[in-house]
């Protein structure tokens, strides 16, 4: 064998080992459809959920009052917790609607409820 066909057959097996992963990922679940719940939350990047910025700070810090006093912080349930948030502080509700509570209490529990 010459040494342009060694070269040759090295890059074929390189070129199929960077194959085989793309291949294996495909075939994976990763790109299965999670179940999604009735309550879930569809929004993409552009998407704006309110032009008042004002508001959303009013309503982060309420979610977060709620969550750090009435539930030490940890709140296992967010519908059942965003629930009880509109009982309490409707105005939220009307002004925003159910789905900005329901993303802005996500974000806050991933955030650590700060």
């Amino acid at each position: 064998m010459s040494s342009g066909e060694i070269k040759e057959i090295k890059c074929q097996k390189i070129a199929k080992s960077r194959i085989q992963p793309d291949s294996l990922l495909m075939s994976s679940d990763v790109f299965s459809t999670p179940d999604l719940s009735s309550d879930a939350i569809v929004t993409n990047g552009e998407e704006k959920l309110t032009d008042d910025p004002d508001i959303v700070s009013l309503l982060i810090r309420a979610l977060n009052k709620l969550a750090i006093s009435e539930y030490n912080g940890i709140v296992e349930d967010i519908p059942a917790f965003v629930n009880v948030f509109n009982d309490r502080t409707a105005e939220y509700k009307l002004r925003l609607g159910q789905q900005a509570i329901l993303y802005y209490a996500k974000k806050q529990k991933a955030r650590g409820w700060k």
